[in-house]
């Protein structure tokens, strides 16, 4: 699989669903079609296939620590450095704060492996255009899949963590500490103090819109993987374009606890509910967090609020 790669800079552009386009010599190739056609560029690719990028590397196998270009599904970029800026005479509060980064920075990480995991599946499903060895196709094929799996649940697992973290960014009380973000929100909505209840807004959305299903997903894939033979989709298929494409579905009622309950009639994709729910995650916070923040940073965070002294 080491030609037609690029001989000199590499670019890859990783879509939905695992889709890829490379730049090479001649133009940008596309190593999932049947054809190995070449396209003039991405966009006129993505606009074709109507797709969105997810992420744009320079070379393969990213190290988790090094920053990589992704992209929400409005085509904004997605930052892995740090969320939070400020100073807080705290040190738990200091905890906390980099607690939500560590979580949000992994995510984005796992995310982006998810997402080349995909992409290399629908490449080894090319079998008559990339010619290997059947073990050599057959362990790589596990590997990646084995790969997609944990990086996914790996995405599950650090979104809850942030969110979970976040709670005492939103208040910390000594004597009464939050017992969930959503808790926390909903005492802050009670008060009465309408800055509050500005800030706190959005993660109060966030929560009920994408919270219990992440949670749902989060322990479902520890204790039943869901994605891998309860019914649902799992493999590359060819599409209509002769290109392959993975496929991973998750249920659509991920709190049964009986796999055989599992129903998958929305076809949910792994890569696509991780992608679009970390970006939903990641954009909620960079609104609502250093806000929250600023005040802390400036003498005023809740525990030392008046109106929550009493409660």
């Amino acid at each position: 699989m080491a030609e037609p790669f690029p001989k000199g800079e590499f670019v890859r552009v990783i879509y939905e669903r695992g889709l890829q386009v490379l730049r090479v010599a001649d133009g940008w190739l596309v190593p999932s079609s049947e054809r190995l056609e070449r396209v003039g560029s991405p966009d006129q690719f993505a606009a074709a296939m109507d797709l969105q990028h997810i992420i744009c590397d320079t070379q393969f196998n990213v190290p988790f620590f090094q920053p990589r270009r992704m992209f929400d599904p409005a085509g904004r970029p997605v930052s892995r450095a740090r969320y939070l800026k400020g100073y807080v005479e705290d040190s738990k509060r200091r905890i906390y704060k980099y607690m939500v980064e560590h979580h949000l920075y992994c995510a984005v990480a796992h995310l982006g492996y998810l997402a080349e995991a995909y992409a290399g599946l629908t490449v080894l499903r090319n079998e008559n255009r990339w010619k290997l060895p059947e073990h050599v196709r057959e362990s790589s094929r596990t590997q990646l899949f084995d790969s997609a799996l944990r990086h996914g649940e790996a995405v599950f697992t650090s979104l809850c963590s942030a969110l979970d973290a976040s709670r005492f960014l939103v208040w910390r009380e000594n004597h009464r500490p939050p017992l969930s973000l959503i808790e926390t929100v909903d005492l802050v909505l009670t008060v009465g103090d309408p800055d509050m209840r500005l800030l706190v807004g959005p993660l109060e959305a966030l929560w009920y819109e994408e919270g219990p299903t992440l949670v749902q997903y989060r322990d479902c894939s520890a204790a039943h993987h869901p994605v891998t033979s309860h019914g649902g989709r799992c493999g590359a298929v060819l599409n209509h374009a002769d290109l392959w494409e993975m496929h991973m579905d998750l249920p659509d009622n991920p709190g049964q606890h009986d796999p055989a309950l599992f129903t998958f009639d929305e076809q949910i994709d792994l890569l696509e509910y991780c992608w679009t729910t970390t970006c939903r995650v990641v954009r909620c916070f960079e609104e609502t967090i250093p806000r929250i923040y600023e005040l802390a940073v400036a003498g005023m965070e809740p525990k030392k609020w008046f109106w929550l002294s009493d409660i």
